[in-house]
């Protein structure tokens, strides 16, 4: 796993998941588009069990539309009603 704290891949798990579903897009669906054969690495991206490289989160945060910094920051921004894109 790269370096990444247990704060911010939580965020990250639950930034991925809530950004998918507010979308209506299935784990096979995203996985598809960032060049996954299947859901399971999309799964365990969402349930903390990996954390994508550079160039896998930089496709994710394109198809959900969301920026980066939303995917790993605190869900306090995300409840004060930051949406990632600004």
């Amino acid at each position: 796993m790269q370096d990444i704290n247990n704060a911010s891949m939580d965020f990250f798990c639950k930034g991925l998941k809530q950004a998918r579903k507010l979308l209506g897009i299935s784990q096979n669906e995203l996985a598809e588009v960032v060049g996954h054969k299947g859901y399971q690495t999309i799964s365990r991206y969402e349930r903390g069990e990996r954390f994508p490289d550079k160039s896998i989160l930089v496709a994710l945060s394109n198809r959900l539309n969301v920026s980066i910094d939303w995917l790993i920051t605190s869900t306090i921004a995300r409840r004060n009603g930051w949406d990632g894109r600004s």
